[in-house]
């Protein structure tokens, strides 16, 4: 390779490949089990060759030119921070108030994060999203997701 220069995309690809392999250790880790025809290695395996596609995809995009990020010119502080607040609040909420509240809380801290100028619709798309993942996750995989102990129910 002449001239060959790490580019800060050939080290996110790596980071995604570095991510891939630390799923695949800890995939084949779990216990092999099985609760019927699907184990519990199942969708770890899924993700883990989806997250090892993408990276050799990202690697090769990035090795042959194909991918170049834009220069950053102006560092905005403001759209993280409403992120990592919704990240902090989902934490702190989750056990008290429920899966539902604080995913629909999160939702609406990074959709404003994502500049939304629309709350009441960024709260309606996350209670629905969360309503739904958490009828998914506790009826149909049967997983135990906390209801909230502040309702009576966790």
């Amino acid at each position: 390779m002449r001239g060959f220069r790490l580019s800060g995309e050939l080290v996110i690809a790596l980071c995604v490949l570095a991510l891939a392999a630390f799923l695949a250790v800890d995939t084949f880790a779990i216990g092999a089990q099985t609760y019927g025809r699907v184990g519990p290695r199942v969708f770890p395996i899924i993700v883990t060759v989806m997250m090892s596609v993408l990276g050799a995809v990202l690697f090769f995009q990035a090795a042959t030119g194909r991918w170049r990020a834009e220069e950053i010119k102006t560092h905005r502080v403001k759209p993280i921070a409403y992120i990592a607040v919704g990240l902090l609040l989902d934490i702190l909420l989750m056990e008290m108030a429920g899966f539902i509240v604080a995913s629909t809380i999160l939702f609406i801290c990074v959709a404003r994060g994502f500049e939304s100028r629309r709350p009441l619709r960024d709260a309606i798309a996350g209670l629905i999203l969360a309503a739904v993942s958490f009828l998914l996750f506790t009826k149909l995989l049967l997983l135990d997701l906390p209801a909230g102990s502040i309702w009576g129910v966790g």
